[in-house]
């Protein structure tokens, strides 16, 4: 599925009184500012709660998130 259409699921599902998330502030921030890039929203999570964790640099072995995902080096 597109980002888009991903992030509209969970957006949806966020505002939903039948479902309960932990985090949910954290999701809803996330995906409300999810940029409009072809990286995987995984990618996007995890590096985010890597800096809320307080680590400066998320190393990867995934050369295009490693691109395009803020706080993500390549680790090579």
């Amino acid at each position: 599925m597109p980002n888009a259409a991903i992030v509209s699921a969970f957006l949806q599902l966020l505002a939903s009184s039948e479902f309960l998330f932990e985090e949910e502030s954290f999701l809803t921030s996330l995906f409300q500012d999810f940029p409009a890039t072809q990286s995987d929203i995984s990618d996007h999570i995890v590096s985010r709660m890597s800096l809320r964790a307080g680590c400066a640099t998320t190393y990867t072995f995934d050369m295009k998130a490693a691109k395009t995902v803020p706080g993500m080096e390549l680790l090579a």
